[in-house]
């Protein structure tokens, strides 16, 4: 069986099903009438499209009813509907692309002479782009189509008149392409602080000294003003003036912003205040929790309506990081309704369960972290972290290194987990057992031994290959060192950090 078409199919909402129906059954589309037997086939095994159900012998019985079987021939079939499908994917593109369609009709009529419909069209191009306020990359990009469009059309009249399409060309050309590459030059600096990897940008550095000028006629362009301070926020000597600046721009052209691109300019001001906490800017907890109550609060954290269960779990994390314990409480309860229905109910256990921690419900929330599904993966993870700060805080040690050995066989049998993964988790275990192991110890140590011990761990986090929770192991750490100023054993809260 056609694994392709299988996995195409199953793409397919009821809504863009009745629309293929429709496309299969059109002549101009499709002229092959045994396609739209074939396809009727399929439709009976909606919406899964199990290939242990379909047979290549029955759906040959269905077309060729009178024939015998030939494999070849019902492979045939198979393709040409596969086929019929991506020509269908390029014609729903199409109509969901009115500044696509305006493009293409253009130069048509550019290609066939027809110069007092070339411009009634364009000028109706340039309204219909107006009108619909499209994101604003995209209108660059629809600006610089249809300016070279302009310009072919220009040379195609032949005419010697002075004409401003090659200027309009130039002009577009350089401001798309600016923020094409401010753009992606923001994403690789994100990928180098996530991932540790390494890219050759040779002409950003140029445009940075040409941007550094706040009256440069480029900075007046909404988004690269935007891309450039979203640059700056993310290099590694960014400070508060950075985020700042990132922040007043944004807010000043956030209504011409697409949903994606403000998506993406509040993901920007995020990482920076994550980078901040991470670097031990506890005062940065505030400010990423108001970011989040910012974009909750226009309505830019839900894609079509729907609340990521990433995010969602993000959101409750910081939230329990600042103490807003009733805020949490009150999300939890009015915004879990807008996950979608697979990450739901694991989603709302690990963060009810977080939150229970923090309140010192911890026998709660060990029996609700059980309820979380054993086919996800990472909510499992997230829920033996949980689990072994409980017991960590509970003193509940023998529990505790109990947890942290069910924990690295859990992830050392998982299949789902890349090796580089396992590592990382890994990692964070072994520190875990040793931070438990100091905490347990500590009365029985001298105060030398236990700061050359404390120490010692210290510098193993610290210097560390990438690492899970890095930030609350060394704020563990660091509160071993103030009780020991104070010459006290170490106190134990209740509740954990997230």
């Amino acid at each position: 069986m056609n694994t392709k078409l299988l996995e195409a199919l199953r793409s397919l909402n009821p809504l863009e099903q009745n629309h293929f129906t429709d496309f299969v059954n059109s002549p101009y589309h499709n002229k092959r009438q045994r396609s739209v037997h074939c396809w009727q086939y399929f439709q009976n095994f909606a919406p899964d499209y199990d290939s242990n159900q379909i047979s290549i012998q029955a759906l040959g019985k269905h077309l060729f009813p009178t024939q015998s079987f030939k494999r070849q021939a019902v492979l045939d079939e198979i393709s040409h509907l596969y086929r019929l499908i991506k020509s269908f994917w390029e014609a729903e593109g199409l109509q969901a692309d009115p500044f696509l369609q305006r493009s293409l009709r253009l130069q048509q009529l550019s290609e066939r002479g027809m110069n007092r419909l070339y411009s009634i069209e364009r000028k109706a191009a340039q309204k219909l782009l107006a009108e619909k306020a499209p994101d604003l990359e995209e209108a660059y990009k629809y600006k610089l189509a249809w300016s070279t469009l302009d310009n072919e059309h220009f040379g195609r009249q032949q005419t010697r008149t002075v004409d401003t399409s090659l200027a309009q060309k130039l002009e577009a050309m350089d401001v798309y392409f600016l923020v094409l590459i401010l753009r992606e030059s923001c994403e690789a600096s994100n990928r180098q602080h996530i991932l540790n990897a390494q890219y050759q940008l040779p002409l950003l550095n140029p445009l940075l000294q040409l941007l550094r000028d706040p009256s440069h006629p480029y900075r007046q362009v909404p988004l690269i003003n935007l891309y450039y301070h979203a640059y700056l926020s993310l290099q590694d000597e960014a400070d508060e003036t950075s985020y700042e600046a990132l922040l007043k721009t944004l807010r000043k052209y956030r209504d011409q912003l697409s949903e994606i691109e403000k998506r993406s300019m509040y993901k920007f001001a995020q990482n920076f205040c994550i980078r901040q906490i991470n670097s031990g800017q506890a005062g940065y907890h505030q400010r990423l929790f108001e970011l989040f109550q910012e974009v909750l609060q226009e309505k830019i954290i839900y894609e079509e309506g729907k609340l990521s269960h990433t995010n969602f779990k993000n959101i409750v994390t910081i939230g329990l990081r600042v103490k807003a314990f009733d805020w949490v409480e009150h999300f939890l309860e009015n915004q879990i309704r807008q996950v979608d229905l697979p990450f739901r109910e694991n989603v709302y256990a690990y963060c009810r369960a977080a939150l229970e921690v923090e309140i010192g419900q911890t026998q709660k929330a060990i029996r609700r972290l059980n309820s979380i599904s054993h086919t996800d993966v990472h909510y499992q993870i997230s829920a033996r972290q949980l689990l072994f700060k409980i017991y960590y805080f509970d003193q509940d040690y023998e529990a505790a290194l109990y947890t942290i050995s069910a924990f690295r066989h859990f992830v050392q049998r998982n299949q789902e987990l890349p090796k580089a993964r396992k590592e990382y988790y890994t990692r964070y275990l072994n520190h875990c057992k040793a931070l438990c192991l100091l905490q347990e110890r500590w009365p029985a140590y001298s105060k030398p031994e236990a700061q050359m011990r404390r120490k010692k761990l210290q510098t193993k986090v610290e210097s560390s290959a990438p690492l899970a929770n890095r930030n609350w192991l060394l704020e563990e750490l660091a509160r071993f060192e103030r009780s020991a100023a104070r010459n006290a054993q170490p106190y134990l809260r209740n509740g954990s950090s997230s």
